[in-house]
């Protein structure tokens, strides 16, 4: 791990075996952020006589040597990141910490195997550090009168803060948390204002004042992350890893598949199957789609989803293949649909899923093979009302089943023939949508 000396402003690595103390930083990026290349070049700068720093050729030849795009001593102290860096440094000195560490400058992110390690490690960095601080670049309270006022709860829930993606492990993961505004003035602690940013943020007290999710299910911490964002489409995925305890490769590129391979690997580890009980606005019962998730906003009212007993789920190449009570039923528009019944429960009501059978699978020797289905949408429902649910099935669930995103529009016909009386002839024994034609039946 590179850390930097509060004193010196140089470069220190440590094995995480033998890491000292040391202070983190949390905030939201700006346009001034320094770099990695950035501190280099003022590193190596110092080691040059006097004479030397004031020379344009000199600057231009370490400007190209260190990588950095700005080349000039002054160009990189005037800039808001630098003065930030700052900060920090004297924060970490005024408690007693000899080493900080800041995502801007501390990775070398032209290295995308240290990009990858660094993503990978990041909420273990913050769960060990010794004191994280939380500056709030869009806040500025100008005294203390706020404080006797309790208006904390106010300025988290405005802040820019709030709303990324990365700040969420940032917020969880820590033991100590200081929050200071734009001037680095100290507002309160993250044990004092739980309360307020438990209101802020939807995250239950307990985890924010011991970092303790063994008991919040997949879907719940999902909802934390519902109505977070990042630059990087992909980020929304990655900033997640430790949240779940789980390591996938970086793939900057993949868009929405960084997601669903993040949910993919949930899965391997996780036996929860409250991950399947999200929805989306645009979700009737004529969209058929797969299991997974397609962002974190698909579980933004998941926020009282409790995990139920563990459930045995596996990745096939027919889909995802799990085993629960299934039960065949008609929807309000006369599509046949069935209801997948899951462990895990949204308040006091069992949380399901109704299914669209695609294909109903081949006898074997044990019995069937296997219902191939597409997602159709999340219900919660009443213990009583699945209580005569007692027969269980195999469901296979591709993640982009192979059918028309909207299967039951007006436009779709769905006809099933079969011979009447009369030799050579067919008729139309039952149509979709119903209201197509005007009677029962009618010769071809």
């Amino acid at each position: 791990m590179r850390l930097l000396n509060s004193a010196t402003l140089e470069f220190e690595i440590f094995n995480e075996e033998s890491l000292p103390e040391y202070l983190i930083l949390s905030h939201t990026w700006g346009s001034e952020e320094v770099s990695f290349q950035d501190m280099r070049y003022l590193q190596r700068l110092k080691t040059l006589p006097e004479a030397m720093q004031q020379d344009a050729i000199v600057m231009f030849s370490l400007g190209l040597a260190t990588g950095t795009s700005r080349v000039s001593k002054q160009d990189i102290e005037s800039t808001a990141g630098y003065r930030k860096v700052v900060s920090t440094a004297k924060a970490a000195q005024d408690k007693d910490y000899k080493y900080f560490w800041i995502d801007t400058c501390c990775i070398d992110k032209t290295s995308s195997s240290e990009l990858q390690e660094a993503i990978n490690s990041m909420y273990r960095w913050y769960q060990e550090a010794s004191l994280c601080i939380v500056v709030l670049e869009d806040v500025r309270v100008g005294g203390r009168e706020y404080i006797a006022d309790a208006n904390f709860g106010y300025l988290v829930a405005q802040t820019r803060w709030i709303t990324r993606g990365w700040t969420l492990q940032e917020l969880i993961a820590p033991r100590r948390m200081h929050f200071v505004d734009a001037d680095w003035q100290f507002l309160t602690t993250k044990s004092v204002a739980s309360g307020e940013l438990n209101a802020a943020t939807g995250i239950p007290r307990y985890v924010l004042e011991t970092g303790n999710m063994g008991n919040s299910s997949i879907a719940q911490k999902m909802s934390w992350a519902a109505h977070r964002t990042t630059t990087r489409l992909e980020d929304r995925a990655y900033s997640l890893l430790g949240i779940f305890g789980v390591n996938i490769p970086m793939l900057y590129g993949e868009g929405a598949n960084a997601f669903a391979r993040l949910q993919e690997e949930i899965l391997r580890t996780t036996p929860d199957d409250s991950i399947f009980y999200w929805k989306l606005d645009t979700d009737c019962s004529a969209t058929c789609r797969g299991l997974l998730a397609p962002s974190p906003s698909a579980f933004k009212d998941c926020g009282n989803v409790t995990a139920g007993p563990p459930v045995l789920v596996s990745n096939t190449n027919m889909g995802i293949s799990l085993r629960l009570r299934f039960e065949g039923l008609m929807s309000s528009g006369k599509v046949p649909h069935s209801l997948g019944i899951l462990n895990a429960k949204d308040g006091r009501l069992i949380c399901a899923i109704m299914l669209h059978v695609l294909h109903r699978g081949l006898p074997g020797e044990s019995g069937e093979f296997g219902k191939r289905c597409a997602r159709v949408s999340t219900h919660a429902v009443n213990t009583h009302d699945i209580r005569k649910i007692k027969r269980y099935s195999t469901i296979y669930v591709s993640h982009r089943p192979q059918i028309p995103s909207r299967m039951f529009t007006a436009e779709a016909y769905c006809y099933r023939f079969h011979f009447p009386n009369e030799r050579n002839r067919l008729a139309i024994g039952r149509t979709w949508p119903p209201a197509r034609v005007t009677t029962t039946a009618r010769w071809c």
